[in-house]
């Protein structure tokens, strides 16, 4: 039952980070601080780019999770939380500084 209490929250966590790094790239207030995914924005673009990225965090999530690799599933939620919340930190320090 935890596991799939974990599971529900990576992908909450999956849609909260595409739309907060939506959000923030859209506004030209902020930019991709991870290097290799700038590198692969400046490739195919950063919605491609996130929806795949997304995609395929979510299926690695659901393989733990299946597996039962319940502490590597919460490894992933926990990493997740904070970039959302940096996320939110990041868009509420542009939106004070306008």
């Amino acid at each position: 039952m935890f596991g799939m209490v974990l599971l529900v929250v990576a992908i909450g966590l999956q849609l909260l980070d595409l739309a907060t790094t939506a959000v923030a790239l859209r506004s030209k207030t902020a930019h991709e601080a991870n290097p290799v995914m700038k590198w692969v924005f400046d490739r195919i673009g950063w919605v491609a780019s996130l929806v795949a990225l997304k995609l395929m965090v979510c299926a690695l999530c659901v393989g733990l999770w299946a597996g039962g690799y319940v502490i590597a599933l919460a490894v992933v939620v926990a990493a997740y939380l904070l970039v959302v919340v940096n996320n939110v930190l990041v868009l509420q320090r542009n939106a004070n500084a306008k």
